[in-house]
């Protein structure tokens, strides 16, 4: 029986530039009542990891010989998650090319992606192994936000509109209002880093609590979102 599904898809932890472990993180989610989680830790093309004008924070990254011990890691805690909360936990990655100006989430992918190419053959590469492919906050040059130099996306949108399965409408604190005037699928996260970020925009998806009906309800833009204020020490 299908019911609404507290979720938050964007989430970072100790494996890129995040405060917390995955252990951590499913605990906070678990005690707060969520639903669905994705752990999305950033993987840098290798232009953003050398560039010398990029604060070393934002360089924290996976590499490739780290993505083995990355998913098991998340295995393990999805079974903690689910035996200890309910909480269903989603396997992603953040590609995170800061040089270029775009980031792309993806949804439910455990197999390799080089990061180093261009938007599109990502996005392509995220939806061969059935994942969901997001395109995370996506400023104009309208919007005051966090993530002003991510306008790469939103700026080639005729191009990149049906690409994406959905667009973050809400990241943390922002909340991108021309996303819903174009009409695009969305979804709302909190980009976690830290303890704080739990209070957030989140997505609420009226489906199954699996894998595959989350994946098809974001696909069909079947999707509410709210922003939520943490509860639990």
């Amino acid at each position: 029986m299908s019911k609404k599904l507290l979720c938050d898809l964007h989430i970072h932890t100790k494996n890129s530039d995040g405060d917390l472990s995955i252990e951590e993180v499913v605990n906070i989610y678990g005690k707060e009542g969520f639903d669905v989680i994705a752990i999305t830790d950033h993987f840098l093309d290798a232009d953003s990891l050398k560039n010398k004008n990029v604060d070393k924070k934002y360089r924290r990254s996976l590499i490739r010989e780290q993505l083995d011990e990355y998913y098991n890691e998340i295995e393990r805690c999805k079974e903690l998650a689910m035996e200890k909360y309910g909480l269903l936990v989603i396997p992603g990655i953040e590609f995170t090319a800061n040089t270029r100006g775009f980031h792309i989430l993806g949804l439910d992918v455990t197999e390799f992606i080089d990061p180093n190419q261009e938007a599109e053959p990502i996005i392509k590469a995220i939806k061969k192994q059935g994942g969901v492919a997001i395109a995370p906050h996506p400023v104009n040059g309208t919007t005051s936000s966090r993530h002003e130099g991510n306008t790469y996306l939103w700026d080639r949108l005729e191009k990149f509109r049906d690409l994406f399965d959905a667009w973050e409408i809400g990241n943390r604190d922002d909340y991108f209002s021309h996303v819903g005037m174009e009409g695009l699928n969305y979804v709302a996260n909190s980009d976690m880093h830290s303890k704080k970020d739990v209070s957030s925009w989140k997505t609420v998806l009226l489906c199954e609590k699996n894998v595959k009906s989350i994946k098809e309800a974001i696909r069909s833009g079947d999707t509410e979102v709210m922003f939520y204020s943490k509860n639990a020490d």
